[in-house]
């Protein structure tokens, strides 16, 4: 399946080449929501990825995201961030899956919680 990342999270900007500003980040609800009304490049079918495809770019084991250096950016300056996935936690749907890019890897908690969003769509 092929996919397009957006290179900032949500809370981020892209103006004249450039991220400005820092990531937000939010409860579970809020980043579903959030991705799905992005505009950004012209294209308005982003979403949150689900689990499988954010494991994609995970570095087992390692901080960092796993594609060429300088392609998908930080949320903030100091901070690789943990991002929600779109996937519910099956036998416990008050949860969901995110990705630590912190630590290189894939755990789940409440929905609650506030994690960084980073859109997908699919092309």
């Amino acid at each position: 399946k092929n996919v397009m990342w957006a290179r900032i999270s949500i809370g981020q900007e892209w103006k004249n080449g450039k991220c400005v500003g820092n990531a937000q980040k939010m409860t579970w609800e809020n980043s579903k929501n959030a991705c799905k009304i992005l505009r950004l490049s012209g294209f308005d079918n982003w979403r949150l990825p689900t689990i499988d495809e954010l494991q994609t770019l995970v570095i087992k084991s390692k901080a960092g995201y796993y594609c060429p250096k300088e392609i998908l950016l930080n949320p903030n300056q100091n901070e690789w961030g943990w991002y929600w996935s779109n996937s519910s936690v099956i036998n416990n749907q008050r949860d969901a899956w995110f990705a630590g890019f912190d630590y290189g890897d894939l755990r789940y908690y409440s929905k609650d919680n506030r994690y960084y969003a980073r859109a997908i769509r699919n092309i």
